[in-house]
């Protein structure tokens, strides 16, 4: 049973007692505080009870239950009032009419108790197994959180793939690479530089050269974009020299270019890789050529023209001296 359940019932009690006891006095002609707020305290009260039958039912959804409690209501009432009778030792045949109270006071004690577990007993299907549902139902949840996020680590899988063709964009700053694999559609490509032992833990395969999003597989196809500043191992791009690169695709997971992978999926993505190479161009070397290159070159020619025309000055001295 709620907190919120348990506070309205007792505060509903208390007041129709408080109520009765004040009737009692009223009765018998003593100061009472229905004199003064009776609109107040029976507004209170009305209001109180309705609350709490509407609070009840709403938790157990039992109209029987309700009655119940209505039922016990009455007996609490019969109880207080013949325990009220019996305190201000009042005279309950001149007053009202009614013998040996004390009987009457046995009676409602008796029926208040039957009425009470009776209505406790039908509770456990109803209030027991709510509060324990929400219990249950907080506890599934955490525990569908932890298989959830054990579902997705059982759920990622990693797929070969066969490269048919490697080829430059038209910037020749970016390789195409399609291929084929056994991966579903949505799957991801992974690319890595080629380094088994360690390994990019992110991924640098996208759907264009813009970097858009990243290559994803579909019927068992895929091309993909990749950075050729970010697999060449060489940083001055000599050509001729090989770009060397791992590749392999992978689902089951939410992944995006900046996600790391975890050091169990980057081992499974290394081990079902293949290894993809392109030989630098002339039009590669060209756009990422050493910034000094220029300058060596324009160094070596301006010599080279100072040679030659110290050779060029020296056979004209020779000339004239013959």
């Amino acid at each position: 049973m709620s907190n919120l359940n348990l506070l309205l019932i007792f505060l509903s009690w208390g007041m129709n007692s408080y109520i009765l006891y004040q009737y009692i006095k009223k009765r018998v002609n003593k100061i009472n505080a229905l004199d003064s707020h009776l609109y107040s305290l029976m507004s209170c009260a009305l209001i109180l009870f309705l609350l709490k039958e509407l609070f009840f039912f709403l938790k157990i959804h039992s109209l029987i239950n309700v009655i119940m409690l209505i039922v016990l209501d009455i007996a609490l009432i019969g109880l207080m009032g013949t325990f009220f009778v019996n305190r201000l030792r009042i005279n309950t045949k001149e007053v009202f009419g009614i013998a040996h109270p004390k009987r009457y006071f046995g009676c409602a004690a008796l029926a208040f108790f039957f009425i009470f577990m009776l209505t406790v007993t039908t509770l456990p299907d109803t209030f027991s197994n709510a509060d324990s549902n929400d219990t249950t139902t907080h506890h599934q949840k955490k525990s569908s959180d932890l298989s959830s996020h054990k579902k997705k680590e059982n759920t990622f899988k990693v797929y070969k793939v066969n490269i048919k063709s490697i080829s430059e964009n038209g910037s020749h700053d970016y390789l195409k690479v399609s291929g084929t694999t056994k991966a579903p559609n949505s799957s991801k490509i992974f690319v890595s530089t080629d380094n088994k032992t360690n390994p990019d833990t992110t991924t640098d395969a996208f759907n264009n050269s813009d970097e858009d999003g990243l290559a994803t597989v579909k019927n068992n196809k895929f091309d993909a974009y990749v950075s050729i500043n970010y697999i060449s191992s060489d940083t001055d791009y000599k050509v001729g020299s090989q770009l060397r690169f791992l590749i392999s695709s992978f689902d089951g997971i939410k992944h995006d270019a900046s996600d790391d992978f975890t050091d169990d999926q980057l081992s499974k993505l290394v081990d079902a890789s293949t290894i993809g190479t392109y030989k630098i161009t002339k039009a590669i070397h060209k756009q990422f050529k050493p910034e000094n290159e220029d300058t060596d070159s324009k160094d070596k020619k301006s010599d080279t023209n100072k040679t030659n025309s110290s050779v060029d000055d020296s056979n004209s001295y020779d000339d004239d001296s013959n």
